[in-house]
């Protein structure tokens, strides 16, 4: 008896390393593929400070990369090898740019948007969601807008004239509850949650599947072939989703490590370049051929 009850004692003792053998299995399961390193950018203008906490990057059609540094309070348009050049605007934004070319810059501590033609003019100042809810937005193939904040994703029409009023039920808010990761293709929105899955949705805002992520929660970016791009913001790590929502891969640089120190947001471009912003930094990869 005693024998069984050593034995009990010892399961009982085993079961709380379960959940944690379990991640690993399955990370170590994940295909990786090799992402060339093309730049590690640090300075960003003659004359102007360099990097030192860059959490937010968007890509342009034409090759710029708009990053956002948090702790310098500005946007730096950088354009590898040539020297980069500041934006007047001041505070902590999320930069993404639509397939035309324009810039929409939105105040994480506002909640204003700001959107800018390829020539540089602001032509539009929206406010899409409350001050201080700490915003996440995305912008579909379509160019609508959705904004993630206060539990809740909405959808703008286009020339964000107001809520897509096809985009959920009334009042036209799906709830997304502590989102830290935002994308959309042309077929589903994804939407990444601290508690550690990615919720997927319909163009109409159903939610038709939820998956638990390998690495952390973090920003979304939509690649190319179709996937998904995942940040894991403490390790650098950036993972790759399928159309469902499933993980799938795991890039990696020439050395078989995380391509980047940190991951705070991820920016990809229709050539297969990839930018992470970093911190201190902002890493330019090449992708794959093709993607898992």
């Amino acid at each position: 008896m005693a024998r069984w009850i050593l034995v009990a004692a010892a399961f009982v003792a085993f079961l709380p390393a379960v959940p944690s053998w379990w991640i690993a299995w399955r990370y170590h399961r994940i295909p990786t593929q090799e992402a060339g390193v093309l730049a590690r950018v640090h300075e960003t203008a003659p004359g102007a400070p360099p990097l030192t906490g860059a959490e937010a990057v968007g890509a342009a059609p034409d090759g710029t990369w708009f990053v956002a540094d948090w702790a310098l309070r500005h946007v730096v348009a950088v354009r590898p090898p040539a020297p980069g050049r500041w934006l007047p605007a001041e505070g902590r934004f999320l930069p993404r740019v639509d397939t035309v070319g324009r810039l929409h810059l939105l105040d994480v501590d506002s909640g204003v948007l700001y959107r800018f033609t390829p020539e540089g003019r602001l032509d539009r100042r929206v406010a899409v969601a409350p001050p201080n809810a700490s915003p996440l937005f995305c912008l579909a193939p379509d160019g609508r807008l959705l904004v993630a904040a206060g539990g809740v994703i909405r959808r703008f029409r286009e020339e964000l004239a107001g809520l897509d009023p096809s985009w959920g039920p009334p009042p036209h808010a799906v709830p997304a509850r502590a989102t830290v990761g935002l994308a959309a293709s042309a077929e589903r929105v994804y939407a990444a949650s601290r508690d550690g899955t990615v919720s997927v949705y319909s163009p109409s805002g159903d939610l038709v599947g939820r998956q638990p992520l390998v690495g952390n929660a973090g920003a979304l970016d939509a690649g190319p072939d179709g996937r998904i791009l995942l940040a894991d913001n403490p390790t650098g790590r950036v993972f790759v989703l399928d159309r469902e929502g499933r993980t799938v891969g795991r890039l990696v640089s020439p050395e078989g490590t995380a391509p980047a120190p940190t991951a705070a947001d991820l920016g990809s471009t229709a050539d297969r370049r990839l930018a992470v912003a970093a911190g201190r930094s902002l890493v330019l990869l090449a992708l794959p051929a093709e993607l898992p």
